[in-house]
């Protein structure tokens, strides 16, 4: 798969945090994007010994093939910036549940985007984890992100004002002679 380009700011559209249970030992976020690209939900405990809860991660209608991998590679770092999550922190999704019924095919998404398929446990069949590290590494291998916009126009913008005879100049070299 090549690596998608793709703009932040255009995959972090409607990007939300909720703070639930305030003041509980059950406090936890509630991370949702939810836009023309991508759907996904996340949660994180405010207990750092616990994982993140990836429950949603699906490509919008009609959005381009790998829209969903590049929307969680921008919300991850997103949330890096914010500070809400550490590099080495789990991510887990239990329970993944395709929409065409075809559970080999998802998993094998999975862990293509960076997820490890552990052992079935007692009411729990399916279900991977990953480091945020992990993730952020694989995914980073599909997806280019253009982070600022702006600077990138301007840098493009300053090129094409230097004058044609300066960028075609050449250095004169005087020959050497023995």
């Amino acid at each position: 798969m090549s690596k998608i380009s793709f703009r932040e700011s255009e995959f972090l559209e409607n990007f939300k945090i909720t703070t639930l249970e305030k003041g509980t030992p059950n406090e936890y976020k509630k991370v949702k994007l939810y836009n023309t690209k991508a759907r996904i939900l996340l949660t994180i405990p405010t207990n750092t010994s616990s994982f993140i809860q990836l429950f949603g991660y699906y490509k919008a209608d009609g959005a381009p093939r790998g829209s969903a991998r590049c929307a969680l590679f921008a919300l991850l770092n997103k949330l890096l910036k914010l500070g809400e999550i550490k590099m080495e922190r789990n991510v887990h999704v239990e329970h993944p549940t395709p929409s065409d019924q075809n559970l080999p095919r998802l998993i094998k998404l999975y862990k293509e985007i960076g997820f490890a398929e552990n052992k079935p446990t007692p009411g729990n069949p399916t279900n991977l984890d990953a480091t945020v590290g992990q993730l952020l590494e694989a995914l980073g291998r599909q997806c280019k992100m253009i982070v600022n916009d702006k600077e990138a126009a301007s840098k493009q913008e300053q090129m094409s004002k230097v004058p044609k005879k300066m960028k075609k100049k050449r250095m004169y070299r005087p020959k050497l002679r023995l």
